[in-house]
């Protein structure tokens, strides 16, 4: 992130926190790209877990840090990320796997002959790790059945034992694995990554620290204060504990900010209830919007919340604010 960047939305796009979720779901991938296809260890890891934990960033970021580079004239990729299509046939997840390998002609040719040209491509680029995120594309929503076709390919692959396969999506992504006895067969290892739970004291810890981190690293004139645990339960439960929809979340407070002319010199109590209120329109259920009622029994301190040590002293409650009136 450039330090000298005074632009809160530009600050807080490139924000990365590696909470312990991160680093655990990095360190295993990093772990079986290492290791490579050996007897003990699996041929294909499920990385699964709700949308908004960060599942996509973590390949992203582990592209980044292996990056495509020449040896002579020979393009070596350790890294190949494919992005699932949306339909379920097999020959669409062969073109988008031939496009992440810079095949020049990736929509042409019989899918046998384009299988082989993937392993061609996989062999000859040295990929150590082939990924293939958002596999819940392969479920087709309306009538909940699997592109056996398209999972067929990735077995295909698999049988090859070219490199491991990292298989990354929603939790339900699972059931691409569970159905197909050979590919199930040859994933031997689970990555799930769960939201935080406010009930529970090192996730709760943890959800308030990460919120911390997120607003220093927007760099705003004056603290928002939104890991006083007040604000941090609030936020919790207005993303149900998922990281990127609390990002979100504080993505439209700064918008709200800005809509009211910058005026403020931090994120205040009502643009957060503005921004939940928007946030909440996207879901199909509404749910009440936890910014907007008096702290009830459903929003009760957890365990041990009054011993909550927080990251950065006590601060500033949002919600004491006479300006901010719920």
């Amino acid at each position: 992130m450039d330090a000298g960047n005074d632009d809160p939305f530009e600050r807080l796009r490139v924000a990365f926190v590696p909470t312990s979720r991160v680093r655990t779901a990095t360190d295993r991938i990093n772990s079986l790209m290492r290791r490579g296809l050996r007897a003990d260890s699996a041929d294909c890891v499920a990385f699964v877990g709700p949308s908004g934990m960060g599942k996509s960033t973590i390949l992203r970021r582990l592209l980044e840090r292996h990056p495509p580079s020449l040896r002579g004239r020979q393009l070596i990729r350790p890294v190949c990320l494919v992005r699932a299509p949306t339909s379920t046939g097999n020959g669409s997840l062969l073109t988008m796997t031939l496009h992440a390998l810079g095949d020049p002609r990736p929509g042409s040719g019989e899918p046998t002959l384009r299988e082989l040209r993937v392993i061609g491509h996989l062999r000859s680029q040295e990929v150590k790790l082939l990924c293939f995120d958002e596999v819940n594309h392969l479920i087709d929503s309306d009538s909940d059945r699997i592109g056996y076709k398209a999972a067929n390919v990735i077995k295909s692959i698999m049988l090859e034992r070219v490199c491991p396969v990292v298989l990354t999506g929603v939790t339900h992504a699972r059931r691409v694995l569970d159905t197909n006895p050979q590919l199930s067969g040859r994933s031997r290892a689970l990555i799930e990554m769960r939201p935080f739970d406010w009930r529970v004291d090192a996730d709760r810890i943890e959800f308030i620290a990460f919120l911390g981190l997120v607003e220093r690293q927007m760099g705003l004139p004056e603290p928002s204060h939104l890991d006083h645990p007040e604000t941090a339960h609030r936020i919790h439960h207005v993303s149900r504990g998922l990281p990127g929809h609390a990002v979100h979340l504080i993505w439209f407070a700064l918008e709200e900010r800005e809509d009211d002319g910058n005026r403020t010199p931090c994120i205040t109590a009502k643009q957060l209830t503005d921004a939940a209120d928007r946030l909440l329109l996207r879901e199909p259920t509404r749910r009440t919007n936890a910014f907007r009622v008096a702290p009830p029994d459903a929003y009760a301190p957890a365990p041990m919340y009054e011993a909550l040590k927080e990251p950065r002293g006590k601060g500033r409650n949002l919600w004491e604010q006479p300006d901010d009136t719920i």
